[in-house]
């Protein structure tokens, strides 16, 4: 009894984690698509945002967020809540 129990827990965990990594190869490809596609030169606006530290840590504060939702999104319906 335990050991199906374990080995469900087990499984579980290996496709929560395959869940993350899924997500994380996801975001990141999302994000390079919709920095690909849109007319903002990055070099140009990371020059100006090295001036004001507030602007960096909105861009890459806000950027992490953004993942960590999509992240726990996918772990949320790969393991059922």
């Amino acid at each position: 009894m335990i050991e199906g129990i374990t080995a469900g827990l087990i499984l579980r965990l290996i496709i929560a984690i395959a869940a993350v990594v899924l997500g994380l190869i996801g975001t990141w490809f999302v994000l390079r698509t919709f920095d690909a596609s849109s007319d903002i030169d990055f070099k140009k606006a990371f020059n100006t945002m090295e001036r004001d530290p507030k602007a960096i840590a909105h861009y890459y504060g806000l950027r992490f967020i953004g993942v960590c939702f999509v992240v726990g999104f996918v772990i949320g319906k790969a393991v059922g809540f």
